[in-house]
């Protein structure tokens, strides 16, 4: 607990320094001014969820929302800022899952994942920008299933899976991805064996299992 408070103090400090100056900067350094306050923000919301405080996530991270939503309408075609964005919104939808507001977590898992699908078709040998979509295609499900929309929950999880197995055929040796794969599989046999697909869910699991496994043979050689 300590780190954390001794980390948030910090974030708060630059918050502070950076507030009186953000319309005052310089043109050609004012993005990247708002960019920092905006990501101390998200660091900010972070270290509050880490702490269970989630209001003041959902506080931090709507600033950051703000400030992201700002730089992208004045430079759309920044990619980076836009998948700090996106980020952002999958933050947003986490904290609002975790507080009951499914409405939330539907409303931001959507942005999230319609912003790092256009940056994935942009960027399709972006591995940051791949890895964010099929993370934003679990995040959705997670509302798809929650509204008995179990067709399209399995839907979002095979485009995620397909494209967790490109990255985990691409970089062989990241645990990362294959990590990634394994639980973008994981997830879609749980809901198949909740809508009674049960082959389905074994084949699912049995898959995750044997990258785990062979995960941890490789660590252990």
């Amino acid at each position: 607990h300590g780190e954390l408070q001794t980390a948030e103090l910090t974030a708060n400090r630059g918050i502070e320094l950076l507030a009186p100056v953000l319309s005052e900067s310089p043109r050609d350094v004012r993005a990247v001014v708002q960019e920092l306050y905006g990501s101390l923000h998200e660091l900010k919301g972070e270290l509050q969820i880490s702490s269970h405080r989630r209001a003041e996530a959902l506080e931090s991270y709507s600033i950051a929302r703000a400030v992201f939503e700002g730089l992208c309408d004045a430079h759309p075609d920044a990619s980076h800022t836009t998948a700090r964005l996106a980020s952002t919104y999958r933050a947003l939808g986490d904290v609002c899952g975790q507080k009951g507001d499914i409405a939330g977590q539907e409303q931001y898992s959507q942005l999230a994942l319609e912003l790092f699908r256009k940056l994935m078709v942009r960027y399709p040998e972006d591995r940051n920008y791949c890895r964010g979509f099929a993370w934003a295609c679990y995040d959705r499900s997670y509302s798809h299933e929650f509204f008995e929309r179990t067709e399209a929950a399995l839907d979002e999880l095979t485009t995620a899976e397909s494209v967790a197995a490109r990255l985990s055929a691409k970089f062989p040796l990241s645990d990362e991805f294959r990590g990634l794969l394994a639980s973008m599989r994981i997830r879609r046999g749980s809901i198949h064996m909740r809508a009674g697909h049960y082959s389905l869910a074994e084949a699912d699991l049995q898959h995750a299992v044997a990258m785990f496994e062979a995960v941890l043979d490789q660590a252990t050689d």
